[in-house]
């Protein structure tokens, strides 16, 4: 992929939280191309319209006006899992998300009645220097890939999944100065980062898991590294399977970056002449950030 795939959606006139949430949804939806086939759809193992090829997307919503902030979304990405913290310090869930899990609870989420590993964080968003408003993520816009090896019978019973694609949402645009504090881009993920996200213990933890049922069903010792490897393993056959594409070793968004920064000062398309080693979310009172922004 690269820049002549870009989908540029122009959406400046959008300055409200409900139409930023409106807006964000659309971006997940138009970033995953539903397979040609009512086949390629069966395989995809999520329903229409979801489910297919990923292409490269951004949504430029609102900028930012003298005296009139405009809207900005406090998720660093429009698709996160919640983290649950149990007593005695175990997590349900991913556990990087255990802390902005607690702080849109305290905004007025509430978690289901039977918390999963797999439940979708809203999208808080606020615009003016008010306090965010949460949206839910609707779900016919957030395709997900169930995981299954190509070799172990047991592995669908982990229960584990990954959506489609990376949808940055923690970074702001500039623009000849201006700044567009709500600017959504995604890139396909890698095999390797989901593997990771899904087995560190400070994730989902799942590469003990994966790693003890492949040593059971060898008999033999668990081997350091065999959880992540065939995490890994699950995913490119997964995703492969779904007709979901993923980045190789170098991928979009690092190729995208070190264009940038080759483009700095030159004159190649305006909306794209920023500096990304200096962009990051600019959160206001009461936000909920996941982290905060850089100095």
């Amino acid at each position: 992929m690269g820049w002549r795939d870009l989908v540029v959606r122009d959406l400046r006139v959008v300055r409200d939280p409900a139409g930023v949430a409106a807006g964000c949804a659309d971006h997940l939806r138009t970033a995953v191309v539903p397979p040609s086939s009512p086949a390629g759809r069966a395989g995809a193992g999520a329903p229409p319209p979801s489910g297919g090829q990923v292409r490269p997307v951004v949504t430029v919503f609102g900028p930012d006006l003298p005296g009139e902030p405009a809207a900005r979304v406090h998720n660093l990405e429009l698709v996160g899992y919640a983290g649950y913290e149990r007593s005695g310090g175990a997590v349900v869930g991913d556990a990087r998300h255990v802390g902005i899990t607690r702080s849109l609870g305290g905004l007025g989420w509430r978690r289901p009645l039977r918390p999963g590993r797999f439940d979708q964080l809203p999208l808080a968003i606020a615009s003016g220097g008010a306090s965010p408003m949460l949206f839910d993520v609707p779900r016919d816009a957030v395709y997900e890939v169930p995981l299954e090896h190509p070799e172990c019978d047991w592995f669908p019973e982990l229960g584990l999944r990954w959506h489609a694609t990376r949808a940055v949402t923690g970074l702001a645009l500039r623009v000849g100065g201006v700044v567009y504090p709500a600017a959504p881009f995604n890139t396909p993920y890698g095999a390797w980062e989901i593997a990771a996200r899904l087995g560190a213990a400070a994730g989902f933890g799942a590469e003990a898991e994966v790693a003890s049922r492949w040593a059971r069903e060898v008999d033999a010792a668990p081997e350091p590294g065999r959880g992540l490897e065939e995490l890994e393993r699950a995913v490119g056959h997964s995703f492969a399977a779904a007709g979901v594409g993923l980045a190789g070793r170098v991928g979009p968004a690092e190729r995208r970056c070190s264009r940038l920064r080759a483009w700095r000062g030159s004159r190649g398309p305006a909306c794209f002449v920023v500096e990304p080693d200096r962009l990051f979310a600019l959160p206001g009172p009461g936000t909920v950030s996941v982290a905060p922004a850089p100095g």
